[in-house]
């Protein structure tokens, strides 16, 4: 089976921080307007469409993913990430997790779904460790990056479940680190429900 494309994507963060502003609607920058940025590749981290929906539920969490990964969306550096549709999207990416990780195979979302259209640039350009061609895909924004990680995984045939100590959502099975059978998301969630289960004598 042939490599998925690489999805390539630089931001830049505000080296003075975000805050959400007084209403709580918009995350904006701290820095004045001609500041320098700090350029970031925060796609590297394949898996980061994980941590965008297991860990982002309330305004203060999209605070914090936009302080550690940068701007999520076109205005972020501008008039700054608005809450409720960065919220939005999270919701729409945890109900499709949840329909797979039913294995509901006859399931599929209706018209009223919210599955976004997603533009991206496609480039061939040279893998420098195989010296062959490969494709590139560039998304627009980082929210647009997520959906494309989120959409590789689901595609290739990744199985996605809950863990049973912190119920995130985690991928098990080729290509991740984790066995087909795996019921945690890592070895020391394993060994802290098992040790839990002791201390109640289940």
């Amino acid at each position: 089976m042939a490599d998925l494309p690489l999805i390539q994507f630089n931001s830049w963060r505000d080296p003075q921080g975000y805050r959400l502003d007084d209403q709580r609607q918009f995350v904006v920058r701290n820095g004045k307007r001609n500041d320098n940025f700090e350029a970031l590749e925060p796609l590297k981290n394949k898996a980061l469409y994980g941590a965008f929906s297991n860990s982002v539920v309330k305004a203060e969490d999209v605070l914090k993913f936009v302080q550690s990964h940068g701007p999520l969306t076109d205005q972020g550096n501008d008039q700054g990430d608005e809450v409720h549709y960065v919220l939005w999207h999270v919701e729409r990416m945890r109900d499709l997790l949840k329909l797979i990780s039913a294995r509901r195979r006859t399931a599929r979302p209706d018209n009223g779904f919210g599955i976004p259209l997603i533009p991206l640039f496609a480039k061939i350009d040279w893998d420098l460790k195989t010296h062959l061609p490969r494709w590139v895909i560039e998304p627009h924004t980082l929210l647009d990056g997520l959906w494309l990680q989120f959409g590789q995984a689901i595609t290739r045939g990744a199985r996605i479940q809950t863990c049973r100590l912190c119920e995130e959502w985690f991928e098990v099975g080729y290509p991740s680190e984790r066995r087909l059978d795996s019921k945690f998301c890592c070895d020391e969630h394993r060994v802290q429900y098992n040790s839990l289960k002791r201390s109640k004598g289940e």
